[in-house]
């Protein structure tokens, strides 16, 4: 069971891009490089958010805001702690943020728990683009909240 209290998300620190490259090369098959995310991590475009359960840094979510829209380029718990709900906190966050803005993002086809945690979220599928992702090659489903 989650104890809501010990939960607290902040803007992201240079000190968490360490854990977040962790967290995403556990989470990802061809995630982002450490260098990949020092980059990101310091374009004018791009926001951080890190969990924290207690003092653990176990979960993070990136963005990049351009004029009224966010795209979501990352969002990932660290193994140990998924499966329970972790991941909605920083969608709540982040929608109760940015409320004057449309939020894009795109998903693997398979990966069907995310796409359902999407459209609880009241994201709907725009389209696809065919074969994005490599190993394995696979499609892309593009979703917007408006």
């Amino acid at each position: 069971m989650i104890d809501s209290n010990k939960i607290t998300i902040r803007e992201s620190l240079p000190s968490d891009i360490q854990y977040i490259y962790k967290i995403s090369k556990s989470s990802f098959t061809n995630s982002w490089s450490l260098s990949s995310y020092e980059e990101d991590f310091n374009n004018i475009f791009s926001k951080y958010f890190s969990l924290l359960y207690g003092d653990k840094l176990i979960g993070f979510l990136s963005i990049w805001i351009i004029i009224d829209e966010i795209t979501i380029t990352n969002i990932a718990i660290d193994i140990n702690y998924r499966g329970h709900g972790f991941s909605k906190y920083l969608l709540n966050y982040l929608i109760n943020s940015f409320k004057n803005f449309n939020i894009l993002l795109e998903v693997r086809e398979s990966n069907k728990i995310a796409i359902n945690l999407y459209k609880n979220f009241k994201f709907e599928e725009m389209y696809k683009r065919n074969n994005y992702y490599k190993n394995p090659t696979e499609n892309a489903i593009i979703m917007k909240k408006f």
